[in-house]
């Protein structure tokens, strides 16, 4: 319909801009999905709203208690049977009120935890749990085959990674949607009054409902299915807040990469590790070269002045001493022509910096920013979008270059691959798993605490009430009925447990002291629940002392979606923090040259002083050539001014992402920007110099050009 096709475009609009949750409780309105578009009160909405990309959370009102039998449960299964049979109880009992379950949308949000948690009201379970383990890429392709083989989404992001049971599986999930589906229309039917008539001339439920039985059924399935969907009980009123805080800060990630994303990631950093590594290779092999030029040039000037000084008398030394300055100049030859065949300089600079642009394309992918935006429309656009991106830069790297004549694309060694691609550990990984498990424990144990508070005034409000009824140690039918039934109504909303209803002879009097026993009853009850009261804020109070200087902190995996939070930790804090340990050290050896210049200088004016001395003058000016040129070679200025450049532009980012608050940091515009100009920044640090190398190669061309333009002219 055209009303359904404009809301969804509405809805996508603006989730794009700004961050969005829809909330919904209580009962939805069943329909067909021929018709559904038209309602807003229906499932088909939620699920319109997923498919822009707004997280969906429904809320259970209803007050669940769960024995602890059930809680326990070690098996997925039995504990989807177990609370299948207290619904049904659940139902039966309203049924016998003359009530019917009409709250559909509670149940969704009740059987999610059964499928995904531990249907405790007092534990919240969550897709966006943060305590998912940092798994390396080899592990992560390795268990997303085996669940796509099993088709299981117990792995996908569903799954309560912080509890003990694996999440449902496909087949489970379909089975509870049908399942609830089943019981929440035969409700609906039993309580029509002409149900037994229908059924006698041969109507049954399923053929009366139709269309709107199946659709609420494909609901049901999509929603427990989808990651973007989440249920949760009201009595975890912290819980609720900790999942909508979470849920406003989400850039739209995906929880995981599909299995073949992490494959193309896998390639990706293969490439990366292969092209760094040729890299260093080149970089020591020039940096080996040019130092052994400078070096033969330094002994060639040094036997020379020796030779024409002390040698002259000896025959003999003196033309050993010439071979060996014909030797060395061979060698020096040798050494240029090695250079110019394996061009290193041009070669390494070449790898590194396409190596650079290599992991910004994975940093960019990995944070869904520029063409890797997440699509609603289209989840795999950003995978499509990485393979382009992969097979283009494979081409500009050989592109204009001498490397397609080289050994690039040969089989490298496994000790080539720093990344885990295909072996290895992470480490510190059974630390963050301990550490994130010790502050969900603390989340847990605020949210008990907070139950109990809720129900201690409660109870102590029922005593109060049952005190104010007694006289002379009796109590009326009447003031009894009030009081335990506005404790009850108390007592419900506070989300604590209903009392139980006094207990009346036939008469309809109380039996015995029964109004006294019941207050007796209640101030004990109180006097418990503040005993384990004060014993949880004990223990609350020591694990905060314990985690006060706990500091949460990320792990690269290498593969996993990384939100902005995370890639300022990952990549512009490490970029930030390599470079602050190579300013001090380039500025010491920079330093350390100019000292020994400067004595070099001080030596060449007392040698040429010295008359007697004069003549090894040209030693040390070839020493102090050989280092300004080897200076020039390395850049060490340069190099400080680009590192410090680096560190004030990324403090600058940092910043202003600091003073964002949480809705500006869950903008799409805001988090591209952190993540576009970071990445620039380091890019612009690592082209920098190549773009400069390639300045000065233009400039002594020009220079060559001129000397020979001016040669023509004489």
């Amino acid at each position: 319909a055209p009303f359904a096709r404009l809301m969804t475009a509405i809805l996508q609009y603006l989730s794009k801009s700004l961050p969005s949750i829809c909330l919904k409780s209580f009962g939805s309105t069943h329909t067909t999905i021929e018709a559904g578009g038209l309602a807003e009160v229906t499932l088909l909405r939620q699920i319109d709203t997923i498919n822009v990309g707004t997280p969906v959370v429904f809320l259970d009102v209803r007050q669940r208690e769960v024995p602890l039998d059930v809680v326990r449960q070690t098996d997925r299964q039995e504990l989807i049977e177990a609370c299948k049979e207290l619904y049904r109880k659940n139902c039966h009992r309203l049924q016998s009120a003359g009530v019917c379950d009409s709250l559909d949308v509670c149940a969704i949000a009740y059987f999610y935890d059964v499928c995904f948690g531990d249907a405790d009201p007092a534990t919240m379970t969550s897709s966006l749990s943060t305590d998912a383990r940092p798994t390396p890429i080899h592990e992560q392709i390795k268990m997303l085959e085996q669940h796509h083989r099993r088709g299981d989404v117990s792995f996908l992001p569903n799954g309560d990674k912080g509890h003990e049971l694996p999440g449902a599986t496909t087949d489970q999930i379909n089975e509870v949607a049908s399942w609830l589906t089943h019981e929440t229309f035969r409700n609906f039917w039993y309580h029509m009054p002409d149900a037994e008539e229908r059924e006698r001339s041969g109507i049954t439920y399923q053929d009366f409902y139709g269309e709107e039985y199946k659709c609420f059924e494909l609901c049901i399935k999509f929603l427990l299915s989808h990651p973007s969907f989440h249920g949760v009980n009201i009595a975890n009123l912290n819980g609720i807040k900790k999942l909508l805080n979470t849920l406003v800060k989400l850039d739209r990630l995906p929880t995981q990469n599909s299995l073949e994303a992490t494959k193309l990631l896998q390639q990706a950093w293969n490439e990366y590790d292969i092209a760094l590594h040729l890299a260093s290779w080149y970089k020591r092999m020039s940096r080996f070269n040019y130092w052994l030029y400078l070096l033969i040039g330094i002994c060639i000037v040094s036997l020379t002045t020796l030779n024409g000084t002390f040698l002259q008398s000896n025959a003999e030394l003196a033309r050993n001493v010439q071979h060996s300055m014909f030797g060395l100049t061979l060698f020096s030859s040798f050494i240029l022509t090695i250079g110019a065949y394996y061009n290193p300089t041009k070669r390494g600079r070449q790898l590194r910096a396409s190596a650079s642009t290599l992991k910004s394309i994975i940093w960019r992918f990995r944070t869904r920013t520029g063409e890797f935006i997440q699509a609603s429309q289209n989840p795999k656009a950003a995978d499509y979008a990485l393979y382009n991106a992969l097979s283009e830069w494979r081409r500009e790297l050989i592109a204009g270059t001498d490397l397609i004549s080289t050994s690039l694309k040969r089989e490298y060694g496994a000790e080539i691959y720093k990344h885990l691609q295909h072996d290895g550990e992470l480490e510190g990984v059974d630390q963050l798993i301990q550490e994130t498990h010790k502050m969900r424990e603390l989340d847990e144990l605020g949210n008990k605490i907070a139950i109990l508070n809720r129900t201690s005034k409660a109870a102590s409000r029922r005593v109060s009430a049952l005190g104010m009824g007694i006289v002379n140690g009796s109590m009326s039918r009447g003031s009894a009925k009030v009081a335990d039934e506005g404790s009850a109504t108390e007592m419900a909303r506070e989300g604590g447990a209903a009392p139980m209803a006094p207990i009346a002879d036939g008469r309809g009097a109380l039996v015995g002291d029964h109004g006294q026993t019941s207050m007796r009853r209640g101030s004990v009850g109180a006097e418990d629940t503040k005993r384990e009261l004060n014993e949880l804020e004990k223990r609350y109070a020591k694990m905060t002392a314990e985690l006060k200087e706990l500091k949460m902190r990320s792990i690269d995996d290498h593969q996993s979606p990384v939100r902005p939070i995370q890639y300022v930790e990952l990549r512009l804090e490490v970029e930030r923090k390599f470079y602050q340990v190579r300013i001090p050290r380039c500025y010491k050896w920079m330093s350390f040259w100019q000292f020994v210049l400067a004595t070099l200088s001080v030596a060449s004016a007392a040698l040429t002083y010295t008359e007697s001395l004069s003549q090894y003058v040209a030693i040390t000016s070839a020493l102090a050539a050989a280092i300004t040129s080897w200076g020039a070679y390395d850049d060490l200025g340069r190099r400080i001014e680009r590192y410090t450049n680096a560190v004030l532009a990324i403090n600058d980012l940092i910043s202003w992402w600091d003073s964002l608050d949480d809705v500006d940091k869950a903008s799409v515009e805001n988090i591209t920007r952190l993540i576009e100009q970071g990445e620039s920044i380091i890019n612009t640090e690592r082209l920098t110099w190549l773009m400069a190398a390639k300045e000065d190669k233009n400039q002594q061309q020009k220079g060559n050009d001129g000397e020979d333009q001016a040669i023509k002219n004489s």
